[in-house]
Order: structure tokens, then sequence, then C-alpha cells
């Protein structure tokens, strides 16, 4: 019956069937996707006349693509293609985007060059919002990332485009960053950092809404980066929303922004009565993962909620924590965030007077990784440095096991002294010893030398056992020309 409806239809009865496919998710039957597909292909000169009901289309064939017929698809690339190549510029910017998007899918070799230079031709005629659509439309192609990577160089130098940039609201440009970093464009690349930077400029004077701070996040995690006065923005209007209902979802962006980009509170406890309280509202819908994951967030952000540690350090708790891992396999992330958390509240609150658990678990993750190597220009570098191998160890553990890529020891005049191992790990004056962190890139916060959030507290808490924490970013050691020099002023300083 259907069928036989959609033979006889119109272009604007068609439009109207595939939307309702579309609601009712019927793409994924294939006589169905198959049957409107042909009646697409036969209605294409009309509806290259009806952008909607083109736009509809396009985004129907999307869906069916995994009952794609290769002789319909072909027939109607050809059809889309020769309508941009009669007339480029003739669909609206929306329509345009789609349409290109959905052939950057379907054409091959040659199809495929003529295309990317018909849509390089009409980019100076085209806003912002057709490099999203365009370019991420369709982020499954093969080489997705060389091929938006030569479209972004291009708009890149749109004087357009920049300008459009500039007159952007928050939403517009994180939508842009998060297709980028979807898309994976190196966030090294120029137009990732001119986003970033007028997104930086322009959240740091709004006024922030829940949506701009939910989108703002998003881009905040992807890409590492990291400004305080837009933190403490984001901070300061989290604050203010007291008394309003903040959707937890929300906080659970936040959080882990602030934790890995290791941002430090302004105020730790009006924030921190923020979150219990949007904490209190959901309580009784959180899993035994989210919940530890929540206090691992706050416990990260020096905000150490008496009531909620004990919770999670309780047999009860730990049960329903293991039965959690049981039916999901989440073992290695659990145990991750736990040991996190134990050792932070250990160090961090020793009057709650909690044991360390953990030291078998550690010590099977230090078993099956490879801590005790480090390049060897960086070990020629050291033993010039310090004077010989015996002074320093590679690949050594703290107390609470704690990593450290280089360790050595300085006496009281800051001279190398031969280095031994610890006999116990009693918390006895370290002041002499020296952790030398050699961090790399993805260790550090987008655009800078600032170490993220974990590396923060690993210093932190080092430094509470008694060590010298000497951060030596390794891209930073390697653009030196005196590494030698560097290295000496580092450590002996």
């Amino acid at each position: 019956m259907l069928m036989s409806h959609i033979r006889d239809v119109d272009v604007f009865g068609l439009g109207c069937i595939i939307h309702a496919f579309l609601v009712e998710n019927a793409v994924h039957n294939a006589m169905l996707a198959r049957a409107v597909k042909n009646k697409i292909l036969q209605q294409m000169p009309l509806l290259l006349e009806n952008e909607d009901a083109l736009v509809c289309a396009i985004h129907y064939l999307d869906r069916a693509q995994l009952y794609a017929c290769d002789d319909i698809e072909k027939k109607l690339a050809k059809t889309l293609t020769g309508s941009l190549e009669t007339n480029p510029i003739g669909y609206r910017v929306r329509s345009l985007s789609v349409v290109a998007g959905y052939l950057l899918h379907t054409c091959k070799g040659g199809n495929l060059d003529m295309l990317l230079a018909k849509i390089h031709a009409i980019l100076p005629q085209c806003d912002r919002t057709f490099l999203r659509n365009i370019i991420f439309s369709r982020t499954s192609v093969g080489d997705s990332s060389l091929l938006v990577g030569s479209l972004c160089d291009r708009i890149l130098h749109e004087p357009k485009y920049r300008q459009s940039i500039l007159e952007s609201s928050v939403s517009h440009l994180s939508l842009d960053l998060n297709a980028l970093h979807h898309c994976g464009i190196s966030m090294e690349h120029p137009l990732n950092t001119l986003l970033l930077e007028q997104l930086a400029s322009i959240a740091i004077k709004k006024t922030l809404t829940i949506q701009d701070l939910h989108v703002l996040t998003k881009v905040l995690l992807g890409s590492g980066y990291y400004h305080p006065h837009l933190y403490t923005n984001m901070e300061n209007r989290v604050i203010c929303m007291t008394g309003k209902r903040i959707p937890w979802l929300l906080l659970e962006l936040i959080l882990p922004a602030f934790r890995k980009n290791g941002h430090i509170l302004a105020d730790v406890q009006q924030f921190g009565a923020m979150c219990l309280a949007v904490f209190d509202q959901c309580k009784e819908e959180l899993s035994a993962k989210e919940l530890l994951e929540f206090v691992w967030d706050i416990c990260s952000l020096e905000c150490y909620p008496t009531e909620l540690i004990h919770r999670v350090f309780n047999r009860d708790f730990m049960f329903q924590l293991d039965q959690y891992v049981q039916e999901t396999g989440e073992q290695e992330h659990v145990h991750k965030i736990f040991t996190q958390l134990n050792r932070a509240v250990v160090l961090d609150c020793p009057e709650l007077n909690l044991p360390w658990m953990q030291e078998k678990y550690c010590k099977e993750v230090q078993e099956q990784r490879d801590y005790k190597t480090i390049k060897k220009e960086y070990h020629h570098l050291l033993v010039e440095v310090l004077g010989g191998p015996q002074y320093f160890q590679v690949g050594t553990f703290s107390p609470y096991s704690y990593s450290i890529n280089v360790e050595c020891l300085l006496d009281k005049d800051k001279r190398p002294v031969e280095w031994y191992e610890r006999s116990d790990d009693s918390p006895r004056d370290r002041s002499d010893r020296v952790a030398i962190l050699l961090l790399k890139k993805h260790e550090m916060c987008y655009g800078s030398y600032r170490p993220k959030g974990f590396h923060r507290t690993r210093q932190r808490h080092l430094e509470i056992l008694g060590y010298k924490v000497v951060n030596i970013p390794r891209s930073e050691l390697d653009s030196q020309p005196g590494k030698v020099e560097y290295l000496r002023k580092k450590i002996f300083i």
C-alpha cells in the first residue's frame, strides 16, 4: 500500500513521507529505503527546485546508507554534481552545504577533485555556517582529516569568514571547535587557535548561560585549553546560579573540565556548596561509578566533603562498586579513579585517618609498564648536568606510588649526592630529594607549558612528601639551544 503511494506522490508528498520515515526511524526498512531512493532519483529535477524537500531527501539518504544501492548512488551523485557544475551558487547556504556534504561521501577520484574545486570556488560567498555544515557532514570519509585540513587552510584566509568569527557567539564558536575536534584536526592548526582565542575573549566578558556553559565545557574537555579568567568566569557563573536548578549533565561536564585542566578555584567553599546542592537533587539516581566520579572530581578541586568521603570509603559502597565492575567490566577505569581519590584523601586530609588501600593494585600496574627508560638524549644530558649516572635514578616511585621520571639527591649546598634507595616509606624529611618530571605535550594545557590537573596534583602531593619537584616540559627542553644550562637552572636553582 505504502509502496504504491510512494510511486504516486509529488515532491511535496515525498518530502512529507521522508520526514515521517526519519521521525519513525523507518529508514531501516530495506524495501522502503530502495523505493524512496528510486523516487528521489525520479523527482530529482523537481527536488533541485524545492530546497526544503531536497535537504530532507539527502538527510534520508544519509540515514539509509546501510542499504545503499550502488546504481542509485551513482545516478544521484551524477545528478547532484551536475547541478553544482551548472549552477554552483544557486542554492541557499544550508542546501548547498548538505548537497556538497553528501557528495563528499559518495564521490571518488576525479569527481571528488572536481567537487572540491567547486567548493573552493564558492567559499568567498559563503558564511561560517557553510564551513560547519559542509566539512563536518561526512566525517566518515576515508581521508577526512586531510580533506578538512585542506578546506580549513583555504577558509582561514577568507576575509568574510574571519570577520564572521569576530561577530560569533559562544555557542557558534564552540560548535565549530567541537566539529574540528571531532574531525581529527590538530589543535595546532591556525584555525583552532583563531577560534579558541576569540572564544576566550568573548566568554571572559559574557554572562554565560547554561547553554553557553554546556557547549563551552565540551570544547575545554576536548582541547585542554586553559585561560584563568575564562575558568574563573565559569566558576562565578555557577556560583551565581545558587537557588536555580542546574542540570546534572552540565555539572558532569564542568567538574571534569576543571579537574583535567587543573583549574584552581577562587572560592572553594561556595563552588563546592553549589555542586553539593545539585548532587543532593539527584543522588538517588546515580550509579556507584557516577558517585565515585563526582566525589573524585570535587576532591580534585581541593574541596573535600567529609560526609561523601566516608560514604565512599565504606564497606557497603565498596561492595556496590564491585558489583558494578562485575556487571560492566569497567574494572580499570574504576580502579584508577578509586586509587587517585584514596591517595588524595590520605595526603590532603590526614585528619580523616583513612588507610591507603591501593598499594597492591599500584604494584601490579607498575609491573605491567616500562617506567625505567627515557630518551637517550635526556639521559646523556642528565649525566653531564649531575656529573654521572650514579647521581640519579630513572623510573622511581614515591610513597603512595606516584611515578617519577628521574630522581636525584642534592645536599644542603645543592651538590649532587650519590643516589640511594629508600629503606622504608615513612614520611621522613626528603627535602634533599628532587623529582624531575619530564612532561609530554598531552600532559600540558593547550598552547602553554602549564601542567594539566593530574600532574598539578602529583606535584602538590610530592611536595607534601618532601620532594622538590622540577617540571620540565619535553617540548620546551627540545627547543632550547643550550639544553645543559637550561637543566642546570631548573634543577639547582
